[in-house]
């Protein structure tokens, strides 16, 4: 079976600055592949480069058998690829349904019924603040608000780029079990996420990406037990 996501050589950056530095990636249909590094190493450089928002310099990047690369955006999100971006992004002065429904833009009505059903069974916070703007929700709401957006798009590919950062314990292993449940409906995920630990324990494989490029990849649990991981990454 062909890969969902797959990477051949992609060289991407910021002018001068040489971001992505030959990367050779393939994540299966229904898996979760976790991305782990330092900062700077290239890991948001590498889901916007997927989805078209970094045009890369060299490569190729194929989604479900096809050339997607250096297409724009709103082209691979239609094609059922959906990003939740660091730093959430939400609409802040929409409301939370709003919000929802600029996610499910897309969608039959009774499509849109259905994802919205599921989202806020998977979020009923969503469905109690329907009418309350998104800028006044906590971090943690909004981190589940912006991936439910990403949800109402009814995507095969989700690319999330650091869903913990900034949350407190209790609500990141929230999210990381919201994460899990996503993916045992279908969703392939390629999950960036500074808390390698927790990201290694969700995901199948998983790879370390350093000063853009990849320098160890394998199955995750196998990575756990890699001393130089563990040292550089796991906290010894």
């Amino acid at each position: 079976m062909a890969p969902v996501l797959e990477i051949k050589g992609l060289h991407a950056g910021y002018g001068p600055i040489k971001a992505l530095r030959g990367i050779d990636l393939e994540v299966g249909k229904g898996e979760i592949m976790a991305l782990i590094g330092s900062n700077g190493a290239g890991k948001s450089t590498l889901l916007m480069t997927i989805c078209g928002i970094v045009k890369p310099t060299a490569g190729k990047v194929f989604y479900e058998g096809r050339d997607v690369t250096g297409i724009q955006s709103y082209n691979i999100m239609n094609q059922g690829v959906a990003q939740v971006p660091e730093g959430r992004r939400i609409f802040p002065r929409m409301t939370v349904l709003e919000n929802l429904q600029m996610g499910g833009a897309k969608l039959s009505v009774a499509e849109f019924g259905r994802y919205l059903s599921w989202v806020q069974e998977l979020f009923p916070m969503l469905s109690e603040r329907a009418q309350q703007l998104g800028g006044t929700l906590s971090g943690g709401e909004q981190q589940m608000l912006a991936i439910g957006r990403a949800l109402m798009s009814k995507p095969r590919l989700l690319l999330m780029d650091e869903p913990s950062l900034g949350l407190a314990p209790l609500i990141s292993r929230r999210i990381f079990a919201i994460i899990e449940e996503i993916n045992r409906r279908g969703t392939t995920i390629l999950l960036v996420e500074q808390n390698a630990y927790a990201a290694l324990r969700l995901a199948n494989r998983a790879c370390v990406l350093s000063t853009g490029e990849i320098v160890v990849s394998g199955d995750a649990q196998e990575m756990m037990d890699n001393p130089e991981v563990q040292e550089a990454y796991l906290g010894g």
